[in-house]
């Protein structure tokens, strides 16, 4: 498979996109097409666990300057071992707290330890995926949905715990206020088989406000 940019141009997502803004009303009306939704494919590796950490909780922008900061201080060799060479008050002046200090250094020993490896996620089930990423310290189930997605592509992921996923689903059943998660749960089971492909889509009328 050619080397892949974007998520719509994963032929799951591709196929899942296609089938439903054609066959889903609502969606239909949004009248985009797959390749205007440009939503970067992730790479799988230590810099994208580090930067999965340094996100949490905080704005894009915020954790773009700090990761920033960190691929600076190390001369742009991000590493398990050049992560665990720095000292806390190394870590910590790059604007990382204590807690993410603690998860980064988690997932580098890990890595080196081959008790956790990036690379054998592409060989385990949904499942199997999620039970391996809840492992480390900082990395909970929606963690793991995002790299499902984003890193790995599997086309029938639904986070339900996401705001954004709550949000659009709001939007989407024309609710008032934002859905619970038994709601959100529930809508997801029309598209079963193309959740991941539902979800950017969720996500673009959330990100966007769009009315429906």
């Amino acid at each position: 498979m050619p080397s892949i940019k974007y998520l719509h141009q994963h032929p799951d997502f591709l196929s899942g996109l296609q089938k439903l803004l054609k066959q889903d009303k609502i969606f239909r009306g949004l009248n985009v097409k797959p390749e205007e939704m440009l939503w970067p494919k992730r790479s799988l590796n230590f810099q994208s666990f580090i930067s999965a950490i340094v996100s949490q909780q905080i704005s894009v922008k915020a954790a773009a300057s700090i990761y920033k900061k960190l691929v600076d201080r190390l001369h742009g060799e991000l590493t398990p071992d050049s992560f665990l060479s720095l000292s806390d008050e190394d870590l910590r002046a790059c604007g990382l707290s204590y807690g993410k200090i603690k998860y980064g250094r988690g997932v580098a020993q890990a890595i080196l330890t081959k008790e956790f490896s990036p690379k054998r996620l592409h060989k385990m089930n949904d499942e199997e995926v999620i039970a391996d990423i809840t492992k480390l310290s900082g990395f909970g189930v929606w963690s793991a949905q995002m790299v499902l997605i984003f890193s790995l592509a599997r086309p029938d992921i639904w986070p339900v715990g996401d705001l954004g996923i709550q949000l659009g689903a709001g939007r989407y059943l024309r609710l008032k206020e934002k859905p619970d998660l038994v709601t959100v749960k529930e809508l997801g089971e029309r598209w079963k088989g193309n959740r991941s492909a539902a979800s950017l889509l969720l996500w673009h009328i959330a990100n966007n406000k769009l009315e429906i």
